[in-house]
């Protein structure tokens, strides 16, 4: 099977050559009678050409003219490699090792390269020739190819990787480190110490109430006794809210640090006016619509809740 060859051939017109097989105002060359590589050398008329683009369902090949050097050319080198035919720098180029033949270029420069290389490709990609020259059955089809590919996420793999580097390197990272008071617990285990550690790191200091232990420690007993522990260490403070007396689920007022409780228990007790008790409470209980006379209740019932205010230790976290 012979394949025609052109040369010229501008690159905006890939589409129309990939799908319908034209090549615009490419120049024809001529034709071989196999199929080149990508890449293989083809001379005619005393020219050389290397093959960049084959479209076999049309037999068309594209060519781009290369000029061969003779053997004493002068290389220029600066940090990167420049190319003797058009001058530019190639940025993705390395030395080799006078010594052993050990590539001298940074790992690293070389993935960051083909990533970028890789991307540049797919944000070139125009999917409206897709739209255009495919049915929506052959597109979701190519779809589901694609995804069967399942493409390594490097940053991923490296940050995982680095984790475990930075945990060889601080061991105290394995154990109680974001609330290191919490090693002094002497009624939870090791392990339920550690889910501790874990479990309080979720909250955001003075903004997130933690009510749900029973995640971490089991034991109702155990429970109470950590409620206890954490108050007095100063890791959590209580808030109070004060309960609606006819529903017992709306809240009346705000949720008020330990003073402010005080407060509002000396002015219901010396019967204070409305006025002054405002700022404390809500006289109307938004679940119920219950209207509040806070001069016929003997006393009112209040929930408390506990807020995380210690902040944890991060002195591990930039090391």
């Amino acid at each position: 099977m012979s394949y025609s060859i052109y040369t010229g051939f501008k690159i905006q017109n890939i589409d129309n050559l990939l799908v319908n097989g034209e090549v615009a105002d490419a120049k024809y060359l001529g034709e071989v009678d196999e199929r080149p590589d990508i890449y293989e050398k083809i001379k005619f008329n005393g020219r050389t050409y290397v093959t960049s683009v084959i479209n076999d369902s049309s037999q068309i090949v594209i060519v781009e003219e290369v000029k061969v050097l003779d053997q004493d050319t002068t290389f220029e080198y600066e940090k990167n490699a420049i190319c003797p035919y058009c001058g530019t720098e190639q940025t993705d180029s390395w030395e080799l090792s006078g010594d052993d033949g050990e590539e001298n270029m940074d790992i690293r420069e070389e993935i960051l390269n083909k990533y970028k290389k890789f991307n540049d490709y797919l944000e070139n990609i125009d999917l409206n020739s897709l739209r255009n020259n495919f049915s929506r059955q052959e597109l979701n089809d190519f779809k589901n190819k694609l995804y069967d590919i399942k493409i390594r996420s490097l940053p991923y793999e490296i940050s995982n990787m680095t984790k475990e580097m930075k945990e060889e390197e601080y061991p105290e990272l394995l154990g109680i480190h974001h609330y290191p008071i919490l090693k002094e617990i002497d009624f939870l285990t090791e392990k339920e110490k550690m889910d501790l550690d874990n479990f309080l790191v979720k909250f955001i200091p003075n903004r997130d109430f933690v009510q749900t232990f029973w995640k971490v420690v089991k034991s109702p007993k155990k429970t109470e006794l950590l409620k206890k522990y954490l108050i007095e260490k100063g890791v959590v403070e209580e808030r109070y809210v004060v309960k609606c007396p006819n529903c017992h689920q709306g809240h009346l007022s705000k949720m008020m640090s330990n003073e402010k409780k005080e407060e509002l228990k000396t002015l219901l007790h010396n019967k204070a006016t409305y006025y002054k008790l405002e700022p404390y409470l809500n006289f109307i209980c938004d679940d119920c619509f219950d209207e509040l006379d806070p001069y016929e209740i003997d006393e009112f019932s209040m929930q408390t809740y506990l807020i995380l205010v210690m902040e944890r230790d991060k002195s591990l976290d930039h090391v």
